[in-house]
């Protein structure tokens, strides 16, 4: 997590990461899927990573997901990037967690309590 709040561009850092792992940059329920992987994961201590296929399934759940709430549908153009920066913040925090724990099991408990 040092690193990536040292960057000039957190956002940006966080979406490269998000790409890389198949999500798609600036997108509210790309974001929200990544975050509720992430916590689904750490509130249950566990660091593995899940297969493929589930992975798409909560993508396409969260797409609908979000798609569904009327907060998304009458947003303004500033307050939905404002989400998905929240979302993408909370993952990266969770995903750093989730790094450490990988190396400190001992850890994971706290993790999951506090996820």
């Amino acid at each position: 997590m040092a690193h990536l709040v040292g960057s000039r561009n957190l956002i940006a850092q966080i979406n490269a990461e998000r790409v890389a792992q198949g999500f798609r940059a600036n997108d509210l329920g790309e974001a929200y899927a990544a975050w509720w992987l992430n916590s689904w994961l750490g509130s249950r201590g566990r660091t593995d990573d899940p297969p493929p296929r589930q992975i798409a399934a909560v993508r396409a759940q969260a797409a609908r997901a979000i798609a569904a709430l009327p907060q998304v549908a009458g947003a303004d153009d500033a307050t939905t990037p404002q989400m998905t920066e929240a979302y993408l913040v909370q993952t990266a925090r969770i995903s750093a967690h989730l790094e450490q724990a990988r190396r400190e099991p001992g850890s994971l408990r706290r993790l999951a309590a506090v996820v």
